[in-house]
């Protein structure tokens, strides 16, 4: 995601800016408006997704599947933004990429919580919290490096790619973990 906020959309926002029509009190660098609208709709519908999902009650198995849902969707979201012809249809493609930002911000914690042994509560949410902020350099790095050869498309499939086989790996040792767990509370 940090490759598609810092490299990729403003060069969509300012493809899907091209031909739109707006007042003067808008301002004049349409590109920066772009990522201003399309920003706006993922974090509108992303807040107001979160705040239903945190008035909901969710088991472990429901919470596995609507972290896959919230999963699939930001990948496929950038995509279609990505590749989208009119700035509403990228708009609309943003703000489903904000449902799935919700989804994983808010069960994401719940869920780790649950399956987490309480001896190993921090040392797990340190990790977390490492690997999602230690990769971003290297990422934006790799994704100026790659943008040029490949292209948006190119790239964009790649992330696509990368991002599904990441989700299944996880979902695996997810169901394999999960099996642990309860073959262990049988045996207790």
């Amino acid at each position: 995601m940090e490759v598609y906020g810092s490299l990729l959309l403003p060069r969509a926002s300012e493809k899907l800016m091209q031909g739109v029509i707006l007042g003067q009190s808008w301002g004049n660098d349409r590109a920066a408006l772009g990522l201003g609208l399309l920003d706006f709709s993922t974090v509108l519908l992303e807040f107001l997704f979160s705040l239903w999902l945190g008035t909901r009650a969710f088991n472990t198995a429901q919470s596995l599947r609507w972290l896959t849902v919230g999963c699939l969707i930001p990948p496929l979201s950038v995509l279609g933004v990505l590749l989208a012809p009119t700035l509403a249809l990228g708009l609309l493609f943003s703000a489903f990429q904000g449902l799935g930002f919700a989804v994983m911000s808010s069960l994401l914690g719940v869920l780790i919580a649950r399956v987490t042994p309480e001896h190993l509560r921090g040392r797990v949410s340190s990790v977390r919290v490492f690997l999602a902020s230690a990769p971003r350099p290297l990422a934006t790095f790799l994704g100026g490096a790659l943008l040029g050869p490949l292209g948006v498309v190119g790239l964009g499939w790649i992330l696509v790619g990368g991002a599904t086989a990441f989700i299944a790996y996880g979902m695996e040792r997810a169901r394999s973990d999960k099996v642990s767990i309860l073959e262990g509370d049988r045996t207790a």
